[in-house]
């Protein structure tokens, strides 16, 4: 592969300004897969067009923003991120977007011929090795601290995980928390960091429904028009996330 003919998917929710990406990259010989507005609308791009490389905006329209569209996209195929930053403090995109590795941030007025060199080097860099490749081996234990100690827990045992505050509650199987605490009653445990930062630790299974909940899709038994049933829990699905909630599930149509 030449980096004439990388293949490049946008993230931008300005019309204008993703058309001028786009004009200005076909002008160098690269290829648009294409033009997403938000999160949902760049997964369905990655899952169906090839794609190089992704320029993401960190502002978006919907509820997710460019680090959380990241996140998704590297759970499918682990390309070079480069992000276009506006307003936003560094000090903080830089540490939340830890765990996409991005090869680049640019800042907003963006700067054609800084574009171009950033996108070479990226697609240059990543060939090269020089970039962290995909966890492909990634254990099937995560570890947690908790008040006093660490814990390591099967993902696959995880039922969901509630936010609070910069903390996190993760719900468990029964015999997943007697593993862990053969002397306590069954409940959930209390643990850090937050769910932004786990989330990026997860297996594909499992999927962000909301600001406040991550949920293991194998352990959903039942879905309903408001909420999603799981084992004894019963987890609201928030206005407008049902449709993208069914995409991701293998749902046997009747036609």
């Amino acid at each position: 592969m030449t980096t004439e003919a990388a293949k490049i998917l946008i993230v931008e929710d300005n019309p204008l300004m993703a058309r001028q990406l786009e004009a200005e990259l076909n002008g160098k010989g690269f290829i648009i897969t294409g033009i997403a507005r938000n999160l949902t609308d760049a997964v369905s791009l990655m899952k169906t067009q090839a794609c190089d490389l992704a320029l993401i905006d960190m502002r978006l329209d919907g509820p997710e923003d460019g680090i959380a569209t990241a996140q998704e996209l590297l759970r499918i195929k682990w390309i070079p991120i480069i992000y276009i930053t506006g307003e936003e403090s560094y000090e903080e995109i830089a540490e939340r977007s830890q765990s996409t590795f991005p090869a680049a941030f640019l800042e907003k007025p963006i700067r054609p011929s800084e574009l171009f060199v950033q996108i070479n080097l990226a697609l240059h860099n990543f060939q090269a090795g020089n970039l962290p490749a995909a966890k492909s081996v990634q254990s099937e234990y995560i570890v947690f601290f908790t008040d006093k100690e660490h814990i390591q827990v099967r993902q696959s045992n995880i039922i969901f995980i509630e936010a609070d505050g910069p903390y996190a509650k993760i719900y468990i199987t029964e015999e997943e928390f007697k593993r862990l605490y053969p002397e306590k009653s069954f409940n959930y445990i209390y643990v850090s960091p937050n769910i932004g930062r786990i989330y990026s630790e997860l297996k594909s299974y499992f999927y962000k429904l909301s600001r406040k909940h991550i949920i293991n899709l194998d352990h959903i038994s039942r879905l309903s028009a408001n909420q999603i049933i799981a084992g004894i829990h019963k987890i609201p699905i928030p206005e407008g996330r049902r449709q993208d909630l069914i995409a991701k599930l293998n749902v046997v149509k009747s036609r």
